[in-house]
């Protein structure tokens, strides 16, 4: 099912969506973001709404005038790295032949030949199915990346391999650096995905725009991490790491191993960018399943096949979405502070909700962003399918 050329994308219905959204959080007694954006690209056209503000505070407090949110805020992408930059980049090698997905790691990074980790192949870290551990504050011991990357080498895992999907960051970091090859990742990103694309407000480390969605006070949530062994009991306490930030982050990049270990630039965060240059990229993911884009269809279709985990493919998150009878699959990912991006293959459409979910006095009260990104793909599902139905009656 595909989504007439000849109709327009109601920015109006779009703005209603992203408004009754965050009303709904309000509703449900949680602490709303301050300001989002959503934007959707498809053959019905292209468009970008924005709500609510950017920066309501700074260390001194609440500003007397918060900054607007506008369709062009750059947003602190987190986890949705890996699917912009690390899977995209892993998908053009794989498709130009320069990279085996089944090879082991110990033939595809240097530091990985006396690792126990080296018989990990890169499929099954895309898959997530590695056993590595989810999280681990290498910045406690490591202060650069390759420090961080032999770190990441030297952990046992933490579950038996392929016994299961076991979301890691870790993985993530290992493939940037598989990516990088000794050089610079964000080098390596640039040649394969952000050039090609032309994404000129994408970069990593620190946006390049000056409109820029606030962050949160610091490093509170990975403080009490270390403090509490919650979510993931890591053997290391939060007096050991003297670099803690208390500052509210503006522009700086969210993730402690991305900020503090791998100076900005790692595979699983680090990037910064817009709504319209994540719907570019989201294009060209299409583009090319039709024959007609930068990377090969079969390597893009072999990312986005079903595999051993419903939530998972390649390195890309997927999700169900459903309007009345009528079901359709999205392939993207989420990140930790608010940004989110996906595909809809049978629709050609690419959907974004970029939030500033942390920039919250406590940002352990920050909203989950999933129910909401799980309601804004049903909204725009059913957008796309009643104006398919509605120029299919036109036309007939």
């Amino acid at each position: 099912m595909s989504s007439p050329a000849a109709s327009a994308l109601p920015v109006e219905r779009l703005r209603m969506a992203l408004d009754r959204l965050v009303l709904r959080v309000r509703q449900d007694g949680k602490v709303a973001p301050p300001g989002g954006v959503l934007a959707v690209s498809s053959l019905a056209g292209r468009t970008a709404v924005a709500s609510g503000h950017r920066q309501v505070f700074d260390d001194a407090g609440r500003l007397e005038r918060p900054l607007p949110m506008t369709a062009g805020t750059a947003h602190d992408l987190g986890s949705l790295t890996k699917v912009v930059a690390t899977t995209t980049a892993v998908l053009a090698r794989v498709g130009r032949g320069e990279l085996c997905l089944d090879a082991p790691l110990s033939e595809l990074l240097a530091a990985a030949r006396s690792s126990r980790l080296g018989d990990l192949t890169a499929r099954e870290l895309l898959l997530h199915r590695a056993g590595l551990w989810e999280w681990w504050p290498t910045y406690v011991a490591a202060g650069s990346s390759d420090e961080a990357i032999d770190l990441v080498l030297r952990l046992p895992p933490r579950y038996g391999r392929d016994a299961g999907r076991h979301y890691s960051d870790l993985g993530f970091m290992l493939l940037g650096a598989v990516l990088a090859g000794g050089r610079s990742l964000a080098d390596v990103v640039d040649e394969l995905v952000l050039g090609p694309l032309g994404l000129a407000q994408t970069s990593f480390a620190r946006p390049v725009v000056d409109d820029i969605a606030c962050g949160a006070r610091g490093d509170v949530i990975e403080r009490r991490m270390l403090a509490t062994g919650e979510p993931h009991p890591v053997p290391v306490a939060a007096t050991a790491f003297d670099g803690w930030r208390y500052r509210v982050r503006v522009g700086e990049v969210d993730d402690g191993n991305a900020f503090h270990a791998f100076g900005g630039v790692a595979g699983h965060a680090g990037l910064f960018s817009t709504a319209d240059d994540l719907l570019r990229w989201g294009d060209a993911l299409l583009a090319s399943l039709r024959g007609s884009g930068p990377w090969s269809p079969a390597a893009v279709s072999l990312f986005l096949a079903a595999g051993p985990d419903q939530e998972q493919r390649l390195g890309f998150r997927s999700w169900q979405t459903r309007w009345q009878d009528c079901v359709t699959d999205a392939f993207g990912h989420p990140g930790y502070p608010g940004a989110v991006a996906a595909v809809l293959p049978e629709h050609d459409a690419c959907v974004v909700l970029l939030t500033n979910r942390l920039h919250v006095p406590n940002p352990q009260q920050a909203i989950v962003v999933e129910p909401v990104w799980q309601a804004v793909l049903d909204d725009v599902h059913a957008l796309l399918h009643d104006l398919t139905c509605t120029e299919v009656r036109r036309c007939g």
